[in-house]
């Protein structure tokens, strides 16, 4: 179950599933995204879950590409080993500031504009699999994030290339509901403006 856009030329799907069973339902996304932190050394949650997923090598090349850390919104790209992905673009989002509230959603926003860029220069990439930025143990309110992952996303999106859909893969039902809310929030909001 999942909603899209209307758009003829791109489109935003919101599932409730976890990022790595993604293929079941998608069988054309060839590339998931990686909520990782600056270290690139996988952690927990979604990113150990990946690392387990795609085996030690990963692990090895992320040690030669990121001999120390990244800086928040820069992606790093790999093979996707053995979780049956061609490529994983890690990025670390921001840890969330409750006394800066608007660097942190310059930096949410530099996130997703980064992950789409990189994607599209990939060119073979057309279906891209994304969960939620920095809304767990970075503490981004989701309430807040929603809106900003999904508008960030529709704007590149749009001006992308050669990637087409973005599947944003929800596990949690609490985290889909808000995204597919802020979804439609969006689409009213574009159809009013068009």
């Amino acid at each position: 179950m999942g909603v899209s856009s209307i758009a003829q030329k791109w489109q935003i799907k919101i599932i409730h599933r976890s990022l790595l069973d993604i293929k079941n339902s998608h069988p054309n996304v060839t590339a998931i995204v990686n909520a990782a932190n600056v270290y690139m050394r996988g952690g927990g949650g979604l990113d150990g879950a990946i690392h387990k997923a795609a085996g030690s090598q990963l692990l090895s090349e992320l040690k030669q590409l990121v001999p120390d850390k990244t800086k928040t919104a820069q992606v790093i790209i790999t093979k996707g080993y053995n979780t049956g992905f061609s490529h994983i673009l890690h990025v670390a989002g921001p840890v969330y500031s409750s006394s800066n509230p608007n660097e942190s959603r310059r930096l949410l926003q530099a996130t997703y504009t980064n992950v789409i860029r990189e994607a599209d220069k990939l060119e073979s990439i057309t279906e891209l699999g994304l969960a939620s930025i920095s809304t767990g143990i970075y503490g981004y309110p989701l309430d807040d994030a929603a809106p900003v992952a999904i508008s960030t996303v529709a704007r590149e999106l749009s001006k992308a290339q050669y990637l087409k859909t973005v599947v944003f893969a929800m596990f949690g039902k609490h985290e889909f509901d808000v995204f597919t809310k802020a979804y439609e929030q969006w689409k009213q909001k574009s159809e009013k403006d068009l």
